[in-house]
């Protein structure tokens, strides 16, 4: 069922709001802790997915209209400092496009996204999936890291490499290795801004790598298996 843009993008914002707010209720949980990222993405799905002509514009204004009741509900900008709110601002818009865009795949007429975009879509969600994990202790880009900061950081860097690959319009392995040079980038970033010395442990990185190339190759292995099963 098809709605008017207008319907699908506020059921949208109501969606996105109702999985805020059960996070909300559920904070000090890792796993609801990502909720947030989750009702934004899930939020400019649904906007785009359920428009009868499917365009990634309406995950933008999904995303605006959040900011608006956001700010309406908190009076955030008056709160705090203008570049905090210019990050969450910026924040929540991505995850509402790239929500848009896991809705565009759903289009019989979808072919992919530009490579640039898919990389970027992916390596943004591995990395802020990596920076919350590190709000609760576990830090795959800390040295000394221990068994579960490794499991931790495999898991993203296949998450993200799985997502590049997916959303690229050609599916290629060697999404998987600039992905996983991307996030690692980002946190050498983000350390610098946070002078932090920038941590290398090199075995880890390349086990990053390794996962992040696993993922890319799983998106490719579920792309050829659903041409296949739509051939037979």
């Amino acid at each position: 069922m098809k709605f008017h843009p207008v319907v699908s993008i506020f059921s949208g914002v109501i969606i996105s709001f109702i999985l805020f707010f059960i996070s909300a209720l559920l904070y000090g949980y890792i796993w609801f802790d990502l909720s947030p990222i989750i009702s934004f993405i899930f939020g400019g799905f649904i906007a785009v997915y359920f428009a009868k002509e499917k365009k990634i514009q309406y995950a933008l204004y999904e995303g605006i209209i959040v900011l608006l009741i956001f700010e309406f509900l908190t009076n955030f900008v008056a709160s705090s400092y203008f570049s905090v709110y210019l990050i969450y601002s910026v924040l929540i818009i991505l995850l509402t496009i790239i929500g848009g865009m896991i809705g565009l795949m759903m289009d019989k007429n979808y072919n992919g996204f530009n490579p640039f975009l898919a990389l970027f879509a992916g390596s943004f969600i591995g990395a802020l999936c990596i920076w919350i994990a590190s709000t609760h202790g576990y830090n795959p880009d800390s040295v000394p890291i221990d068994l579960m900061d490794i499991v931790i950081g495999i898991i993203f860097f296949m998450i993200g490499g799985f997502l590049s690959t997916i959303l690229a319009k050609e599916k290629k392995i060697q999404y998987g290795i600039y992905t996983g040079i991307f996030i690692l980038t980002i946190i050498a970033v983000k350390q610098l801004l946070s002078h932090q010395p920038f941590v290398i442990h090199i075995l880890g990185f390349i086990i990053y790598l390794v996962f992040a190339v696993i993922g890319s190759y799983l998106a490719v292995v579920v792309v050829n298996h659903q041409k296949q099963t739509s051939n037979d």
